[in-house]
């Protein structure tokens, strides 16, 4: 059964679904990344985030952090935005390629923007608000899943806490994992929010309508927002826009693969890696994520 909401016409592309995939970075930012859909913001924080961190309203911060990059350079989340009832910083990142050493780089991100709120000024009393980075992965990112404990968790959230009595004595650097990529329920297993959202991640844009599992006030919303016949011009242009640079990203990969690139090791010469390299650089991939890709050195990539 599902809800037999009217649809909204839509002109584009005749092979386009009716919703957009949050998963690719168009699509995420098409959904998330203006306070047009914060109410679908807060719904996604407050499923994911531990139970006693509610959120209940946010302002929307710059994406770009000066000195982010192993080379001191801006870098760039897909999402940044502050807490207005505590100043918490709330960072999203959506993942869909597989990365060297990425649980360090998150923590490394994490620390700066924390470091980053402690220069900019509180008496020196370190009296700092906490950073919660929330990591959306839609690719297996080699963490170690195969302890029988994590059979039905599809989230993890880590931070800094007392081993011995699992309590934690003060908010500070937080990291949350969403492992859309291991999540295979049916809808009709999905009991919980997390599963639901979870579920809702990784194929809602596969639906035409929404299953009557999803017919919730939170999940309207949440389809809502997906919805590219309700997006305005400048909104669809943009999204239109960005899946050539996700189309143009996928090909990169399975050319990589092509040429044995295989999760970050290559197996043929340095030229080859070279090669894959000079075709990033000439897409306009930042140098730091080609370095993390290909192995090469940051100035192995500046000298291509």
């Amino acid at each position: 059964m599902v809800q037999t909401e009217k649809r909204r016409p839509w002109k584009g592309n005749a092979d386009a679904g009716r919703y957009v995939s949050v998963l690719s970075d168009a699509g995420f930012k098409a959904v998330f990344g203006g306070e047009r859909n914060t109410d679908v913001l807060l719904d996604l924080l407050n499923a994911v985030l531990p139970a006693e961190r509610r959120v209940h309203g946010v302002n929307y911060n710059t994406a770009e952090i000066p000195g982010l990059t192993v080379d001191g350079k801006t870098g760039r989340f897909d999402l940044c935005c502050t807490d207005v009832f505590d100043g918490t910083t709330y960072i999203i990142e959506v993942q869909n390629y597989w990365q060297r050493n990425f649980f360090k780089r998150c923590v490394d991100y994490a620390a700066k923007v924390y470091d980053l709120q402690a220069r900019r000024g509180d008496g020196g009393q370190y009296d700092i608000p906490p950073v919660y980075l929330i990591g959306i992965l839609g690719k297996d990112e080699m963490f170690d899943r195969s302890d029988e404990r994590w059979a039905d968790r599809f989230i993890s959230r880590n931070t800094v806490m007392d081993r011995g009595t699992g309590l934690i004595h003060c908010e500070t650097i937080n990291l949350t994992f969403v492992d859309v990529y291991r999540f295979g329920k049916e809808l009709k297993d999905c009991h919980s929010v997390e599963d639901r959202w979870c579920y809702a991640l990784k194929h809602g844009n596969e639906f035409r309508e929404i299953p009557v599992e999803l017919d919730s006030e939170e999940f309207r919303r949440f389809f809502r927002a997906c919805e590219i016949a309700g997006f305005d011009e400048m909104q669809r242009f943009k999204y239109e826009k960005d899946m050539i640079t996700d189309k143009d990203w996928l090909n990169i990969q399975l050319s990589a693969e092509e040429r044995g690139f295989d999760r970050g090791v290559f197996e043929g010469e340095a030229e080859a890696k070279a090669e894959i390299a000079r075709n990033m650089k000439i897409r306009g991939l930042a140098g730091q994520l080609i370095s993390e890709v290909t192995g090469l050195t940051p100035e192995e990539v500046a000298s291509l």
